[in-house]
């Protein structure tokens, strides 16, 4: 057939416009859309959905939203689970939490046919709209339709109730995970720890901790602020002070941010000289000093009466 007689269908363009999502090139995407339609070449949601995820995962995510919007009036399609997705992903993207928990809702009354990234869209959605009532709803309906939430919808659904202070609900959603053999990563361990942070569980916070390290998941800047977090809350400086040193025993080399917690530990449990080694420590290894960290060693140097030490260190 010559080349000018060549006639592109669905499939040719699906394909060309899956491999521009592919390779983050929206603007050709949106190219090879605009003319499958002016071509008068039928579109369906597999094309919608990988313009729209083309679009969101390089920000352009009010063009995603505007694809959804004309794929639901304008070709008077009906969304099913991809579209979904890619539409959810662009609400994050733009911070459209409103628009994203509509569509949440959605997959809740079962206008579309939901499947696991969907619903963790939807979950993560509620997430970061601060609606963890209805990620607990989307995660009942996935067990009554079969189907079972892996780790990221579990863990969007305990980081919604612990944002929301309901700590409890996420830790129990944490021992169902493990209870369901679901793997867990440093991801869910930080959101359960930092629930029993909320809860003043301190006890269960370096539980947690071991059960981690048993499980060889790797700790993180995250996992060390919530222990010593915790640590700090409970007036916990012997363990706080342990800690430090496993951290450097495991190379994961302690931030300003660390140091100033555990100092202000010591310094709140009376155990000012550890304070002040911590700030030397601090010196020495050339770690930059906050005002914090100052406020902590002065605090520490008053509590004990040491003002000539207090006034050097201004």
């Amino acid at each position: 057939m010559a080349r000018n007689q060549l006639v592109l269908d669905a499939i040719a363009f699906n394909t060309a416009i899956a491999a521009c999502e592919k390779g983050d090139v929206w603007k050709e995407a949106l190219w090879l859309f605009r003319t499958m339609v002016l071509s008068q070449v039928e579109t369906n949601s597999i094309t919608f959905s990988a313009v729209m995820s083309a679009c969101a995962k390089v920000g352009e995510w009010m063009q995603a939203l505007q694809l959804f919007s004309s794929a639901m009036t304008e070709h008077r399609m009906e969304a099913d689970a991809t579209m979904l997705s890619a539409s959810m992903s662009a609400c994050e993207k733009g911070s459209e939490w409103q628009v994203a928990l509509q569509l949440a809702r959605d997959v809740v009354h079962s206008k579309v046919e939901a499947d696991i990234v969907s619903c963790s869209a939807a979950i993560s959605a509620c997430e970061k709209g601060s609606k963890w009532p209805t990620s607990l709803h989307i995660l009942s309906e996935m067990a009554l339709t079969e189907l079972e939430p892996d780790a990221v919808a579990i863990n969007a659904a305990i980081s919604a109730c612990d944002n929301a202070g309901e700590w409890e609900r996420a830790l129990q959603l944490f021992r169902d995970m493990v209870q369901r053999q679901v793997e867990s990563g440093v991801i869910t361990c930080c959101a359960a720890m930092s629930a029993a942070v909320k809860g003043g569980k301190w006890e269960l916070v370096w539980e947690l901790f071991d059960d981690m390290t048993r499980s060889e998941v790797e700790s993180n800047d995250m996992i060390a602020n919530v222990v010593l977090t915790s640590c700090e809350s409970s007036g916990k400086w012997k363990e706080a002070l342990h800690f430090v040193s496993m951290m450097a025993q495991n190379e994961l080399e302690p931030c300003t941010i660390m140091f100033n917690t555990t100092i202000s530990t010591c310094t709140s449990s009376g155990e000012w000289e550890k304070a002040l080694q911590l700030c030397s420590a601090m010196v020495h290894r050339k770690f930059e000093a906050s005002t914090m960290t100052f406020n902590a060693a002065i605090s520490a140097c008053s509590k004990a009466g040491r003002w000539e030490q207090s006034s050097q260190l201004l």
